[in-house]
């Protein structure tokens, strides 16, 4: 090998490594993944490699460097050291070692998101974290999309120190909110690319001081063209992938609206393309829909009495609500007035049945007015002694005591609550189709080059010259690449990302069935479980029934008077 190859702990510099020839290491092999753990293994070689200590540390990070010519040296891999086996014959003893790159932290660690909770010794809402989380949700509660999902990924990783920056990522689709429990970081990302097979997600390990983490779409990667035209390409296989070209994306979004005990089911759909084909893609996604809730207080008036009431209205109405007066007959009333306590205006109606709440308004949007008000009847009347001498009773005021209001017959009714329910994202039929309506093609080749040339690697679109042509501008997505620097072979894996069976269909449709729509979205931002606590009754609360002043006590002194 004509470039230099040296390796050393991470924290110590290019100046500092040991290059591989010196240390006795040989067989250096990378493999570069989208989404996946990248690798490299080397060897160490002598009569006492099975049984001498390792010079490399399990769990430490190396840095592997690159350094061709003149050149400045480049940062070619970082990684951890994983696995250090030995081998051993009659011929040799042999130490393999391992460096993974971070994407294991990716498969190790939980997603977390920060909610409001209610903390009973604090006697407040208080941030928690915790590994139920609302995909396509900040944690303020706004809408996410698909690379502001990955990238929110990103940002927790870094917060819990794991050694990697934050690079380009795109602007993606916005999807439905997806509740999960117990998920790794690895998942979130296969998540958002299952739905998208034109996205990529790979690490550049040139960057200072860690690895660069970027998650793209095809059409904003960098293409690189290589001929099939004789060496250093071979062993070519390719296939366009027209099983995966959709006419057309048709996406159905079902909501169960809630207004108080009353649901129905509602409807929308999203489209792109040529639903009608029997190709299309249909799906349907289960949103949760707005509920409504009302408070509801029905109430029942009558007219309020007044003095230029007839004498036969006065006295029917004087029976209804005195019932000791109906002993007396019509004809033995005497004239009949009416004063009210407190005078002056009041209210034209009598509250009869229900209740006045500080939430009820009239029809100017002024709150219900609702009084105690006494009115004053004064009569007198004729009455038989104990010997049937018709008698003339003295004059008498009975005085009932109403609730005088401006309400009317009616049923009163407030919004109590509203829940909007999962608002229905738009594009995604679009961004579907975009991703599935265009032709992949998928295979692999190896390059033969007499050092590996590196130009190749995942976060590449990859175009084939003088071949057939469609291959020159089929932006082929680059997989994986496995580079062995002793040989200088470089295989080469492009197309859909098949670690997640996104070069088929079921990638798709096992993202649709493993959604579960957000029960709990809302409570992220308000600590508040949906439902909870209880709707309190407010202001004047009225019985069926009128307040009568002692009119009975009045008619047995009458009885007394007589009998002296």
């Amino acid at each position: 090998m004509s470039t230099l190859w040296k390796i050393g702990l991470s924290t110590a510099s290019y100046t500092d490594a040991t290059l591989f020839s010196a240390a006795g290491l040989s067989n250096l092999r990378r493999t570069l993944h989208s989404a996946q753990s990248d690798q490299v293994t080397f060897t160490f070689t002598s009569q006492a490699a099975l049984t001498d200590a390792s010079a490399f540390d399990y769990g430490a990070t190396y840095i592997v460097w690159r350094k061709d010519g003149t050149s400045d040296p480049v940062r070619w891999f970082v990684g951890a050291c994983n696995t250090i086996p030995r081998q051993g014959s009659s011929k040799s003893e042999t130490l393999t070692i391992t460096l993974i790159g971070p994407w294991w932290y990716f498969e190790a660690i939980s997603y977390q998101q920060v909610w409001k909770a209610w903390s009973l010794t604090e006697a407040e809402l208080q941030d928690i974290t915790k590994p139920r989380v609302v995909l396509g949700q900040s944690a303020a509660g706004a809408r996410l999309d698909s690379g502001a999902q990955v990238a929110d990924v990103i940002d927790w990783l870094i917060l819990r120190g794991v050694p990697i920056a934050k690079g380009v990522i795109d602007t993606g689709a916005t999807f439905p909110y997806d509740e999960r429990n117990n998920v790794k970081c690895s998942e979130v990302v296969d998540a958002m690319m299952r739905y998208l097979p034109d996205w990529i997600a790979w690490f550049d390990y040139t960057t200072v001081p860690n690895p660069t983490f970027h998650f793209r779409k095809r059409s904003n990667l960098t293409p690189v063209s290589i001929s099939t035209a004789g060496a250093p390409l071979s062993e070519l296989q390719i296939t366009p992938r027209y099983d995966l070209q959709k006419p057309g994306v048709k996406l159905i979004y079902e909501k169960t609206v809630s207004i108080d005990q009353l649901t129905y089911n509602i409807v929308e759909t999203d489209t792109a393309g040529d639903t009608a084909d029997y190709e299309a893609i249909i799906a349907c996604f289960d949103l949760q829909g707005p509920t409504t809730t009302f408070l509801k207080q029905k109430v029942e008036v009558a007219d309020m009495p007044t003095d230029a009431w007839s004498a036969a209205n006065k006295k029917a109405w004087i029976k209804l609500h005195a019932p000791w007066t109906n002993k007396i007959a019509d004809g033995d009333f005497g004239a009949i007035a009416l004063t009210f306590e407190p005078a002056g205006d009041h209210e034209a109606n009598i509250l009869v049945k229900g209740q006045i709440q500080d939430w009820m308004e009239d029809a100017s949007f002024d709150p219900l007015i609702v009084e105690d008000l006494t009115l004053i009847f004064t009569f007198d009347y004729l009455y038989k002694d104990a010997n049937a001498v018709p008698r003339l009773s003295e004059l008498i005021d009975l005085k009932i005591t109403v609730k005088a209001t401006n309400a009317e017959t009616k049923t009163y009714s407030v919004l109590d609550s509203f829940d909007s329910g999962e608002e229905t994202p738009t594009g995604v039929a679009a961004a579907l189709f975009s991703a599935w309506n265009t032709l992949h093609f998928d295979g692999g080749f190896r390059l033969v080059e007499s050092e590996c040339s590196g130009t190749v690697f995942p976060g590449r679109t990859l175009n084939l010259t003088d071949g057939i042509a469609a291959w020159a501008t089929m932006a082929a997505l680059v997989q994986e690449v496995s580079e062995d620097i002793d040989t200088g072979h470089t295989s080469v894996t492009f197309g859909p990302p098949r670690a997640i069976e996104a070069d088929s269909l079921v990638a798709l449709f096992r993202a649709l069935r493993g959604r579960s729509y957000s029960m709990h979205r809302l409570e992220k931002t308000t600590g508040e479980t949906s439902g909870a606590g209880a709707t309190e009754l407010s202001g004047v609360v009225c019985k069926n029934e009128v307040s009568l002043h002692p009119s009975d006590k009045k008619l047995d002194v009458i009885k007394a008077d007589i009998e002296e």
